[in-house]
């Protein structure tokens, strides 16, 4: 991904029966045969949620809603933004 870049990832469970946790880690290799366990996952910045957008908490606590993983029911959809230098 270029510096600066950011990319809107849109993401569908399209099972149905199981929820999943969503996380994306890190690789030490280009073909992603050896997992980097040992840096914390990459953290997707969710926006929507089954196409509705995510609303700032009056608070402004935990914005923005990046958590380390991604949980998903059957059917359900999260739209996040990877940028550069989180995503690499």
């Amino acid at each position: 991904m270029p510096p600066g870049q950011i990319e809107r990832w849109r993401l569908l469970h399209g099972s149905f029966l199981d929820e999943v946790f969503l996380m994306l880690l890190r690789s030490k290799d280009s073909d992603c045969e050896d997992l980097d366990l040992t840096r914390p996952p990459v953290r997707l910045t969710q926006i929507g949620r089954d196409g509705l957008a995510l609303p700032r908490p009056a608070s402004g606590a935990d914005w923005p809603y990046a958590p380390d993983d991604i949980f998903m029911s059957p059917g359900y959809r999260v739209e996040a933004l990877c940028t550069h230098g989180v995503c690499e």
